[in-house]
């Protein structure tokens, strides 16, 4: 019921606005989304098990949690806040994605933006006790931290099976008068089902990013022979 009132005031056609984050995750987590986010996917698509690349605080857990949706995530985090996180740096491909990946009706990936300096994950959000902080998409150029997103983007759809759908929240970004654009040098795999424009609220670096752009997917597979 809470669900479907907010979902009332804050969803028109393609935009979503939701202007509170919910009781999920932390707000204390630089760049976590709103958990009614997550939810208005689950709801929509009628997920029944989400994969999550780049899990940060938790939030899409907590919601899969309360809404009864089997759960996936990986992050970069080696102590990640929630028992259900797997630590995996995504851009290694000796690292195998999780079992659950290959089952999930649906895979979200809300990434870091690169370049945004006044953002940091490693050594501010979390430590980085493995040396991983190498592969912290946030601290890369535009350039190469959009290579990895894509990258990330790939070994996600491709673990999906037929049928599921794979949704990507990205920003575009303005930093010291450059304009960058992740919706424009985001990959699209598969079959694009929609594009959903996110409203921008209570955001310290409302200044820099414009605009929130969400991409779904529903992956191909060849017809067998």
């Amino acid at each position: 019921e809470p669900y479907r009132r907010q979902r009332q005031m804050c969803i028109r056609d393609s935009i979503l606005s939701f202007s509170e984050r919910g009781p999920w995750g932390s707000n204390r987590y630089r760049g976590s989304c709103s958990g009614w986010i997550p939810a208005f996917f689950i709801n929509k698509f009628h997920v029944s098990h989400m994969a999550e690349v780049f899990a940060g605080s938790g939030t899409t857990y907590d919601v899969c949690k309360d809404m009864n949706v089997a759960y996936t995530g990986i992050d970069l985090n080696p102590n990640p806040p929630r028992n259900g996180i797997q630590t995996m740096d995504i851009l290694d491909d000796s690292m195998d994605l999780p079992d659950g990946f290959y089952h999930a009706d649906m895979v979200f990936l809300h990434p870091p933006y690169p370049s945004i300096n006044g953002i940091h994950y490693s050594g501010a959000m979390w430590k980085d006790t493995i040396g991983c902080a190498k592969s912290d998409i946030q601290e890369m150029d535009f350039e190469t931290g959009m290579k990895a997103v894509n990258h990330a983007m790939m070994r996600a759809y491709n673990a999906l099976p037929a049928g599921s759908y794979e949704v990507c929240l990205v920003g575009e970004i303005r930093s010291k008068g450059k304009y960058r654009s992740m919706y424009q040098n985001l990959i699209i795999p598969g079959i694009m089902q929609q594009t959903y424009i996110k409203v921008q609220h209570n955001c310290m670096s409302g200044t820099r990013i414009y605009l929130s752009l969400i991409h779904i997917s529903e992956p191909t597979r060849p017809e067998p022979i």
